[in-house]
């Protein structure tokens, strides 16, 4: 869905300039009646230096997730499920 936002600007000579924005939304409006919730993290925060795998899946780099060397089973358990690919970052 896209919306076009107007602006009026005024050139050097004075005249009225329009300019046109246009505003790409790819999904619906989250509805403001109904509460929102925040699900904590699964995992406890990590500092990156202690990051040491990386699971990749082919062709959704939104589904990468990185893990520590406490965190090998899991990762492990994630890429079977994904289909994901394990890295081993260097140190």
């Amino acid at each position: 869905m896209n919306h076009a936002s107007h602006v009026d600007r005024r050139t050097s000579h004075g005249a009225p300039e329009r300019c046109v924005t246009q505003i790409k939304h790819n999904g619906p409006v989250t509805d403001p009646t109904v509460p929102s919730s925040r699900q904590a993290p699964k995992r406890p925060p990590a500092a990156i230096a202690d990051l040491t795998l990386l699971v990749r899946v082919p062709g959704r780099p939104d589904l990468i997730q990185a893990f520590t060397a406490a965190g090998q089973v899991e990762a492990d358990a994630y890429a079977a499920v994904t289909g994901g690919v394990i890295e081993h970052l260097p140190n």
